[in-house]
């Protein structure tokens, strides 16, 4: 956590394949469109609940409940978590089942992102190259917008050192890298 002052967790429930209206303006409208990573609820607060406990390796938990109204699919529904500063960057994330679903917590997901080094260059504006350190077999880093969505995917094989991935056709902005279903880090994209 961070040492300057207090971070917050934030909990949200969201879920997938609700289907809907949506307007697409090429193809017309859709009454049976698969809408996913529908935000729908804030399990905590809008900016999350503090964490007044900052001492290095101090261990922070917590439980939510939530009761999931009728005409949900839980079935369709994650729980996602995130620590970050108040109203700023995002530490770490972490997404499971809301129906069962669990996770061994932060450590897990350290172990996870120092995998992968620090992406470079920053910003990028064509092609950037993530580091694979400690990756020891064939797998997938995902790219995400800042809505969650995946705009980019690249495999990568066993005993490779970097990928290089082409971000040349996204539009400015941040985005967020990282293994398939593991918490991401960020990279900015400038044109």
């Amino acid at each position: 956590m961070d040492q300057g002052g207090n971070d917050h967790i934030a909990v949200l429930l969201k879920e997938d394949h609700i289907i809907g209206y949506q307007q697409d303006y090429v193809n017309g409208a859709q009454a049976n469109y698969d809408h996913k990573n529908v935000l729908r609820a804030y399990i905590t607060d809008l900016w999350g609940d503090e964490v007044t406990t900052t001492t290095a390796g101090s261990f922070v938990q917590r439980t939510y409940s939530y009761t999931v109204p009728e005409g949900w699919n839980i079935e369709n529904c994650d729980v996602v978590a995130f620590v970050s500063e108040f109203q700023g960057e995002i530490y770490q994330a972490r997404a499971v089942d809301a129906n069962g679903g669990t996770t061994t917590g932060v450590e897990d997901a350290n172990a996870t992102i120092s995998i992968l080094g620090s992406a470079y260059p920053v910003p990028a504006s064509d092609l950037v190259t993530i580091p694979l350190n400690d990756v020891t077999s064939a797998g997938v880093i995902v790219l995400r917008d800042a809505t969650g969505r995946i705009v980019r995917q690249e495999r990568f094989t066993e005993g490779q050192i970097n990928l290089t991935m082409n971000v040349t056709a996204l539009a400015s902005g941040l985005y967020h890298y990282g293994l398939y279903g593991s918490p991401m880090k960020p990279i900015v994209v400038l044109h």
